[in-house]
């Protein structure tokens, strides 16, 4: 059966329709994760799961004369992709910015891959280490959107505050 997600609907699995035996079948399944019902009509497993875990699932059909089986179902519903807020350091035009790293992801497949848009000019971000570095070339106030995407492609998105400030000058003048 397909894993799952806390809090994500659970897409809709039916379990196969039995063969043999005579009449008709009644179907029941237990050890469901907790937020996913079983239809015994359509046999369907559907909802949205509350839990983490690994959940082995009997499910028993009997025909009218009595005669069952049961065969186990398992579903893994796993901790949903989140990429923490992080507030970030200020940086001023032609110094160097003091390296900020961005949080690791959480949750989901693991193998995360990292990109990094809209930073300002002079910074770049290294997928890697998370780390944000550089000189920053332009003042302004940047949103960084950071995406993460897992082993299983699902993404999640923060952004993160940049401010450059302008550089301070004080001309120099010659006195009378």
């Amino acid at each position: 059966l397909a894993n799952g997600t806390v809090n994500t609907p659970y897409p809709i699995q039916t379990i196969p329709a039995a063969t043999g035996g005579s009449g008709s079948y009644t179907y029941t399944a237990s050890g469901l994760p907790p937020g996913l019902t079983f239809d015994p009509a359509t046999r369907q497993i559907s909802g949205t799961p509350t839990q983490t875990g690994t959940f082995t699932i009997p499910v028993q059909v009997a025909d009218t004369e009595g005669n069952t089986i049961t065969t186990n179902y398992t579903i893994v519903v796993g901790s949903p992709l989140v990429l923490a807020a992080k507030t970030l350091a200020d940086g001023t035009v032609g110094t160097a910015y003091a390296t900020e790293t961005i949080p690791a992801a959480t949750g989901g497949a693991g193998g995360y891959v990292y990109e990094a848009t809209n930073l300002p000019p002079g910074l770049s971000f290294n997928p890697a280490t998370r780390q944000i570095s550089g000189t920053p070339t332009q003042s302004g106030s940047y949103n960084v959107g950071v995406k993460v995407t897992d082993a299983n492609n699902a993404t999640a998105n923060q952004i993160y505050v940049i401010k450059v400030n302008g550089e301070l000058n004080l001309p120099s003048a010659t006195l009378p």
